[in-house]
């Protein structure tokens, strides 16, 4: 009886080490997924931010070259536009070079070659503002913004190749080694396994909503807004798309610092998707931008009154740092009516039209502009 009772007892301690394993396996399994977790959203986030700052920065030199071009062929035009789009491209450097999610060695490559060549195109914007016969100035600031636009060339060619992108896969596969072992061991050790595989398939359903959601606002992202005006055109659906910019916004990060300028961004992230119908799509595309996917749009009228609510909400003051604030936007839709085909293209298209409706911002808070197909 007594070596039956031993053995019993044997049984019950050797099940509780088991158990004991499995727990610490299991939990084990759960902090390596956690951290990768971060690290892999981490990386993204990086990954895009640095993608996104390049092609803002590339496309914003481009924008300013086309400009002076016109100016110096064109006796009638205007000064504050290549004033203005010097600001812009000024704007899109400065988060190029400082912000903490561009790779670090885009931001050395910034600062040891651009630097110069931005510095002497603030010379020339001040020499437009100082001299009445500003379009002598045009060829030398014509000469900087090419060795700028060759700069970013290279750039994006040696700098920007996927040095990082690589280290990251490989970090992802160091990672997924590691966690494999851990699986094994609970396999071999435990009866246990459907918590942890349960739990790892949350993980992997978490992620990809994650990797959906703008990690500031907890809007819907560029990426879901490529997907979802994807399938909609696929399935050739009536919708609008919305290229949204704040006018102000810029005014607010130079006055009250960027945690105000983040405040901002998410006051409106939390009114806007309360005001808009069910299936329509309210996203930050980056910085102070926002897409808007209207459905079954049937004309322009019935666009146009969703739209203006929409910037109504986003015109109503806001009280941040004990301060009142407001600001406005601009905007340009596009819709799949136009021969557009693709969401690159009807992101593109709208994005355009806003920039034209953006110069008539000195006339009133809000503005918008139809995008017409030549």
């Amino acid at each position: 009886m007594k070596i039956l009772l031993h053995d019993k007892i044997k049984w019950i301690i050797a099940f509780l080490v088991l158990l004991a394993v499995v727990f610490l396996t299991v939990h084990k399994i759960k902090q390596d997924q956690a951290e990768y977790d971060r690290e892999t959203i981490k990386y993204i986030e990086r990954i895009k931010a640095s993608y996104w700052a390049s092609w803002r920065f590339g496309r914003e030199v481009q924008l300013l070259e086309v400009e002076i071009l016109d100016a110096m062929h064109n006796e009638h035009s205007s000064q504050q536009e290549i004033l203005d789009r010097i600001d812009y491209l000024v704007v899109n450097y400065e988060f190029l070079a400082t912000d903490t999610n561009v790779f670090k060695n885009i931001q050395d490559y910034v600062n040891s070659y651009l630097d110069e060549h931005m510095i002497h195109l603030d010379d020339g914007y001040n020499l437009l503002l100082s001299n009445d016969n500003w379009k002598e100035n045009l060829p030398s600031i014509l000469l900087t913004v090419h060795k700028i636009k060759e700069m970013y060339d290279d750039m994006v060619f040696y700098e920007f190749k996927g040095y990082d992108l690589t280290e990251f896969v490989n970090k992802i596969r160091d990672d997924r080694k590691g966690l494999l072992y851990y699986i094994y061991i609970a396999l071999i050790a435990a009866t246990i396994t459907m918590p942890a595989l349960t739990y790892m398939s949350k993980s992997l359903r978490a992620k990809s909503k994650i990797l959906e959601t703008d990690y500031l606002t907890g809007l819907k992202n560029r990426k879901y807004c490529m997907t979802e005006l994807k399938n909609k055109i696929e399935r050739g659906d009536n919708i609008a798309f919305c290229f949204i910019d704040l006018n102000g916004f810029k005014e607010v990060n130079d006055t009250l610092g960027h945690d105000a300028g983040d405040q901002l961004l998410k006051i409106i992230a939390n009114r806007i998707p309360k005001a808009i119908k069910k299936g329509d799509t309210f996203a930050r595309l980056g910085g102070d931008e926002f897409g808007l996917i209207l459905n079954d749009c049937k004309n322009e009228s019935e666009i146009t009154s969703a739209l203006i609510r929409i910037m109504n909400m986003i015109s109503e003051p806001m009280k941040i740092d004990e301060k009142i604030i407001t600001v406005g936007c601009s905007s340009g839709i596009a819709t799949n009516h136009d021969g557009i085909n693709s969401p690159k293209e009807l992101i593109a298209a709208a994005d355009l039209t806003m920039y034209d409706a953006k110069k008539r911002k000195h006339t009133q808070t809000n503005v918008y502009e139809f995008y017409r197909a030549v």
